[in-house]
């Protein structure tokens, strides 16, 4: 592709009645656009300063670029493709924002004189609003040339206006959406944005949408994209089905939309965003301009930035995430990010999406505005063109941009790697409309209808919107080009997230892939400080009335309606409780509460899980036993209520599930039509009918235990049903324990159920007596905290953070105790300069709900740590303080042929020696062995400042949801904890300090490994190795007598409730006992 400069470029001026269509939609006159190009692209007139140095920018091997039509799902695109190409670093797309991972490409551009003046009205000719102009209208090629590779670039340029060589170079990677969903986001985005001073409504949005009269239109011009899957096979990355999951989960419009290192809420913090939708502020428009031959609808400003992102120097490992602007590029931009930093997700909670991404066609000019020190930082921040700070940013860089691949530099694929998201152009016209009333700088004004008009009319910025697509399109089979597309990302997460990561070259475990997929859900999304501009904000630059992360739909297909009055009336007599009346829902007129109304969405698209099970019935179908209820309460951590709002649907049930351990009982008496579709596909459902004229219970218990796979004896089976029996079963009200409740515990293949009865009979027993435990507690965590302020007042910074630590621990989980730790100990973080835990306790705490006054307190904070967020003092301790000289040696030599840890390498014992052997070439950096403590445990003394799991000392520590005696360095260290042994020992916390097993490090020790090996081995297993051991130590009699006496608590009788297992003794071993002994029944 030969290379272009601006001169060869042809601009058109606006016809006079395309003038008068766009000077509707806003206060004033419209921003001077020109048309760019053959195709006409609309462009603000300010690209023709811009177009040569984007269409010659220097592009570097490595170089990735997520493109698309504005509105089409770039910032989507942009954190899947960062975050694969990132090797799923989670935390340090938390830290730093994707604006920062992502320069935009031709941001400036859209900074003319009339956003300055926009900008003077509305926050005044004073050094605050100076200084943020000059921030957001520095040119992306600016920051791009002092990025290190690979650079990750955002652009909603079409391919044309790209360099010419653009796919030589860099990998692109194109998202496209249908064009009805961007002329409807497109309207939402215009208003967003206070600057733009956008009034139209969406019949004239959509009006100047299909008449190419909307920014970067005409939209079909930009390529459509394939599968998400081929982002992962484009970066060259190699995703696990755990990646997969994570990734999914990550980028999943619930925790997206929440994500506030890319949802650009910050902007609201600098008054940047409008607050109500209806508020108008008088103003000059920016003026615009059609770019090239497809007459891109771009301001005036982009032809000062033209001729330098054409021309911009790639880097070998840019990353450019473009798209059509609001088809899901923040999105696109973390996940991006995540995956090509290995998953770094405190820097990503730490550092800002602009930070990290350079926007590469954005430069605000920084002319009369408000003159105040405040105002001056951001503006100078987000007025900075993105080629500076491109220029000094290290490989590899992260951009973004809305530009057409024509307008980025032609060689762009040459060098770096683009990723292009599309989005259905009705959403980016709806995600359009609210981003332009978000920013108050925009002035917009204009309602939906008129936002549609000028969509597809090509009067919106970028526009035409298939112009652009197209563009991409055309590019998608290039190996540096990965095009995707919204809507695939939104259905099927994990298969984008997977081709991010191919495309990136990264592997991705299960477990990264379910966290990815949690970091990207729509409301973690929302939420994340990191990607929401909500920053923005606090200086008046956002409109209140509008996110810049949105939900555009709640997905639920059935119709739900109102109960007729009358009939409405009559129900409202039956019940004496409080009742918001009813609805009725689908076509067979289910009879729900109202607030079913508020959840149908939730829980017809809650995430399912492998080992689920729903037990379903019609109401008073069976009878719900305390026992039953208990078990049901300590499977899902202390939550009983969130197991009945399935059915009663008083609280978001979802929600707290969502936070269950695995495996979760959910029950219900909604219809299977009102469940998640793939229900059965999914989880296994047992569904009870109730019919008194037959009632056969031993057969039910067998089709029971078969749909479970379990095998019972006719003695069991009789012996279940004698207990079910519904006169037994009514008068059994306590579940206080004693030999029947061991006996069948021990059956059910339920160790925290077997430990718990256990103890409750050894209470009765005088065997042990009550001790005093340590749940979570809001009085301790209140009184740690306390003494916490009063040290940190002292100027004691360590004992400090152990007393917020502390007081983490002992809160209840989501509560105020929790939110304020949090927050107090963000501020030790900041005065010892850990920057981005400062940042992530902030994020934390405001997640919580925490007041206004300690948020806007806690956003200062966090504003304050942005100069130095790539500053931090890290902590390291060599000595971690592992009891290893208690583990005991197991070994059963019937298992002496180890299997092979994979495919790469096998275990031999060959002539006396072990011998690890390749099994085919192992390419450089594979990991062949790993070694590590089969069970490690904390000292007394370290608890409060070492992970639970790791044994690691660290600072920012995350205490475990169900107890108190757990505190996790980060959330992979939890789950790995949770899954090998802390989901049943956090379940009898209360017996096993009743025990004394946290008396000494041996009893904690042989505690994990006899959690550990059952979890493994399965019981079977384990007790035939264990009876194996110990017969080499005690009598055969003696092993008889312990594993199969008639009498439950026999096995007390052995010396003195010590017991010998590997020629150590053990207090407190009726746990161990217990955990390893199956009844023979």
């Amino acid at each position: 592709m030969a290379g272009k400069s601006n001169n060869e470029l042809e601009y058109r001026d606006l016809e006079p009645c395309e003038i008068e269509q766009v000077s509707e939609l806003h206060e004033g006159s419209p921003q001077e656009c020109v048309r760019v190009g053959p195709k006409g692209y609309y462009l603000p007139k300010n690209y023709k300063e811009h177009a040569s140095d984007i269409l010659s920018m220097e592009l570097k091997e490595g170089d990735i670029f997520v493109a698309s039509y504005q509105r089409s799902g770039t910032t989507w695109t942009q954190e899947l493709v960062w975050l694969v190409a990132n090797n799923f670093d989670y935390e340090k797309a938390a830290a730093v924002p994707l604006t920062h991972r992502y320069p935009f490409l031709e941001h400036s551009m859209f900074f003319d004189d009339t956003i300055k003046e926009n900008a003077k009205q509305l926050f005044g000719d004073n050094e605050k609003t100076q200084k943020i102009m000059e921030i957001i209208s520095t040119p992306a090629l600016k920051i791009l040339a002092e990025m290190p590779s690979p650079r990750f670039i955002k652009s909603h340029l079409p391919m044309s206006l790209l360099p010419p060589k653009l796919l030589d170079t860099a990998k692109v990677i194109y998202v496209a959406r249908d064009p009805r969903d961007v002329a409807v986001s497109c309207f939402h985005h215009s208003r967003l944005f206070k600057l733009i001073k956008y009034k139209g409504n969406f019949r004239q949005t959509w009006s100047a949408f299909i008449k190419d009269l909307f920014i970067l239109t005409p939209y079909f011009e930009h390529d459509l994209p394939s599968s998400i899957r081929r982002v992962a096979e484009f970066l060259g990355k190699d995703l696990t089905h755990e990646q997969m999951e994570r990734l999914c989960e990550h980028l999943s419009i619930d925790n997206f939309k929440n994500n506030p290192s890319v949802n650009f809420e910050d902007l609201r913090e600098f008054g940047m965003l409008d607050s109500r939708e209806q508020f108008i502020r008088k103003g000059t428009p920016q003026k615009f301009t059609r770019v090239g031959p497809k007459g891109y609808y771009l301001q005036n400003r982009y032809k000062e930035l033209a001729s330098d992102i054409l021309s911009m120097e790639l880097k070998e490992g840019d990353i450019f995430v473009t798209s059509f602007l609001r088809s899901g590029t923040t999105w696109t931009q973390e996940l991006v990010w995540l995956v090509a930093n290995d998953f770094d997700y405190e820097k990503a909670a730490a550092v800002p999406l602009t930070h990290r991404y350079s926007f590469l066609e954005v430069n605000i000019e920084n002319k009369h505005v408000e003159d105040n020190e405040k105002t001056q930082k951001i503006m100078e921040i987000i007025s900075t063109p993105a080629l500076k700070v491109l220029a000094k940013m290290p490989s590899p860089r992260f951009i973004k941009s809305h530009l057409p691949m024509s307008l980025l530099p032609p060689k762009l694929l040459d060098t770096a790697k683009v990723i292009y998201i599309a989005r259905d152009p009705r959403d980016v016209a709806v995600s359009c409309f609210h981003h332009a009333r978000l920013f108050k700088l925009i002035n917009y004004k204009g309602n939906f209808r008129q936002t549609w008009s000028v969509f597809i009319k090509d009067l919106f910025i970028l526009t035409p919107y298939f112009e652009h697509v197209k563009e991409a399109w055309a590019l998608r089979d290039h190996p540096n080009m990965l095009f995707l597309f919204y809507e695939d990302l939104s259905k099927d997460l994990p298969s984008s997230i997977r081709r991010v990561a191919d495309f990136l070259g990264k592997d991705l475990t299960q477990d990264q892939m379910e966290r990815l997929c949690e970091h990207l859900s729509f409301d973690n999304f929302k939420n994340n400080l990191s990607v929401n501009y909500e920053d923005l904000r606090e200086f008046g630059l956002l409109d209140s009335r509008e996110t810049f992360i949105r939900k555009e739909n709640n997905n639920f297909p059935l119709e739900i309606r109102d109960v007729e009055p009358k009939l409405a009336e009559e129900l409202m007599k039956q019940f004496t409780g409080e009742h918001s009346g009813f609805v009725q829902v689908g076509p067979k007129g289910y009879f729900l509460p109202n607030k079913f109304k508020q959840e149908a969405s939730h829980i017809y698209n809650m995430r399912l899980r492998r080992d689920d099970v729903f037990v379903a019935s019609y109401p008073r179908s069976v009878y719900v036993h305390p026992i039953m209820k208990e078990r049901f309460r300590i499977e899902n951590m202390d939550s009983e209520r969130k197991l009945e709002l399935l059915e009663m649907v008083t609280q978001p049930a979802t929600e707290q599930l969502a936070d269950a351990p695995s495996p979760r009982f959910i029950k219900t008496h909604l219809p299977m039509s009102l469940l998640p579709p793939k229900v059965l596909e999914t989880a296994k459902v047992v569904y009870v009918a109730r019919d008194p004229r037959d009632v056969d219970l031993p057969a039910a218990v067998r089709k029971v235990a078969k749909f479970f796979n379990k095998q019972f004896t006719e003695k069991q089976v009789l012996k279940l049903c004698v207990h079910l029996n519904i006169d037994n079963f009514k008068k059994n009200n306590s579940a206080e324990g004693g030999p029947d409740e061991i006996y069948d515990a021990i059956n059910t293949y339920d160790m925290a159920e077997t430990v718990r009865a256990a103890t409750n009979a050894l209470k009765k027993t005088k065997h042990i007596h009550p001790a005093i435990t340590d749940p979570k507690s809001k009085t301790k965590s209140i009184d740690h905290r306390n003494k916490g302020d009063e040290h940190y007042k002292a100027g004691k910074k360590r004992d400090a953070l152990i007393l917020y630590n502390k007081a983490l621990a002992f809160a209840p989980n989501d509560s105020e105790e929790m939110m304020l730790a949090y927050g107090n100990r963000s501020a030790v973080m900041f005065n010892i300069r850990n920057y981005t835990a400062c940042r992530l306790d902030i994020n934390t705490c405001l997640s919580l709900g925490c007041p206004q006054e300690l948020a806007k307190k806690l956003k200062k904070r966090s504003i304050a740590t942005l100069p130095y967020i790539h500053e931090e003092v890290k902590l390291e301790c060599k000595s971690r303080n592992i009891a290893v000289n208690y583990l005991f040696d197991f070994e059963c030599k019937r298992n002496a042929d180890v299997p092979s840890a994979s495919a790469d390498v096998a275990f031999e014992d060959r002539d006396g020696e072990k011998r690890v052997t390749a099994c085919k070439d192992i390419r450089a950096g594979a990991v062949v062995a790993i070694e590590r403590a089969f069970a490690t445990c904390v000292t007394d003394n370290n608890t409060f400042t070492t992970c639970y799991y790791c044994n690691r000392m660290a600072l920012r520590l995350h205490p475990c949801t169900g107890c108190c005696i757990a505190l996790f360095c980060n959330s992979k260290c939890r789950f790995l904890c949770m899954k090998e042994y802390h989901r049943i020992e956090c379940q009898i916390v209360d017996s096993l300090l009743i025990l004394s097993v946290y008396d000494e490090p041996a009893s904690v020790l042989m505690t994990r490994s006899a959690i550990k090996m059952s979890l493994k081995l399965g019981w079977d297993a384990l007790i035939a190795a264990s009876t194996e051991i110990g017969t080499s130590r005690m009598r055969t009699a003696t092993v008889r007598q312990t594993y199969n006496s008639d009498e439950p608590l026999s096995m007390l009788s052995y010396d003195d409730n010590k017991y010998l297992m590997e020629g150590r003794m053990f207090n407190g071993s009726l746990l161990i006992k217990l955990i390893t002994t199956n009844k023979a029944n």
